[in-house]
C-alpha cells in the first residue's frame, strides 16, 4: 500500500501517542539489537540537542 502525501511529514511525539498505529504483519517479526535502538536514540538526543527544527 502506497504512502499518501500527508502522511509523509514529521510529527511530534505527542501526536503520535495519540494515533492508532499498526505494525504490518511482515514487519512484526523485526527486532532491533541493542547497537541498533542505541543508534536511534543518540541520534534522536543529537538532534533535540542540536535543535534540529520541525517543518
Amino acid at each position: 500500500m502506497a504512502l499518501l502525501q500527508d502522511e509523509l511529514k514529521i510529527r511530534k511525539i505527542h501526536e503520535l501517542l495519540h494515533m492508532k498505529l499498526t505494525l504490518p504483519s511482515y514487519q512484526r517479526p523485526y527486532s532491533w539489537s541493542v547497537k541498533s535502538a542505541n543508534t536511534l536514540f543518540q541520534d534522536t538526543y543529537n538532534a533535540y540537542h542540536e535543535g534540529v527544527a520541525v517543518k
